[in-house]
């Protein structure tokens, strides 16, 4: 009987050796081929210049309304006075409605003491807030002082005229007292309603800006 796979009966079956795979040899001096990989898709380039500007959408986070003018600057004081159309324009339509209400109860007294109670609140008002308003032009630092100096000059200086017309007996000065308490109050509740919608500006918590 002859082997399974034999080509001729009652020989044995041998196997062919296999040769070894040889790597080609390459003359000296000659580079050897680049091994091939496969090719890698390249990123588009970038060239130089502004990057597109991005349109539409929401503005980044912790973006704001651009800082006031310094001192110095035009439009410096009045860029941190904006708080004061919506009380004046308040006190405005109470000494509208005061003044006549007072001449017509109180005669020309009563309505002169109403119109200089309104009036010494605005004028009050006015000073406080142009003094804060040049203090933060000129040096942020400086708000606490110059407000508080301006404060206690404020109260002397109001203390020695209502003590003054207070000692001349002028029958008007119940009414410009009322008036003053009346336009104290239209004065902050105006204030506050403004700055309760206006647009404060945010920080963002991220980026510390």
């Amino acid at each position: 009987m002859s082997a399974p796979g034999t080509g001729q009966p009652g020989q044995p079956t041998v196997a062919a050796p296999r040769e070894p795979h040889v790597a080609p040899r390459t003359a000296p001096g000659t580079p050897a081929a680049p091994a091939e990989s496969a090719p890698a898709e390249s990123a588009p380039a970038v060239t130089g210049g502004a990057a597109p500007a991005v349109t539409g959408g929401a503005a980044p986070a912790g973006s704001g309304p651009a800082p006031a003018p310094r001192a110095g600057e035009r439009g410096a004081i009045r860029a941190r006075l904006p708080h004061l159309r919506l009380p004046l324009l308040a006190c405005a339509a109470l000494a509208v409605l005061g003044v006549p209400l007072a001449a017509l109860l109180r005669g020309p007294t009563g309505a002169a003491g109403v119109a200089a109670g309104i009036g010494l609140v605005i004028v009050s008002y006015l000073v406080s807030s142009f003094s804060v308003a040049w203090a933060d032009a000129v040096n942020p630092k400086l708000i606490m002082s110059v407000g508080l100096v301006t404060y206690a000059t404020k109260m002397v200086f109001l203390g020695v005229v209502m003590s003054a017309v207070a000692s001349a007996g002028w029958p008007g000065l119940p009414d410009m007292g009322v008036a003053i308490i009346a336009a104290v109050l239209v004065w902050i509740v105006a204030h506050v309603t403004w700055a309760w919608r206006a647009p404060l500006p945010t920080v963002d918590r991220a980026t510390g800006h």
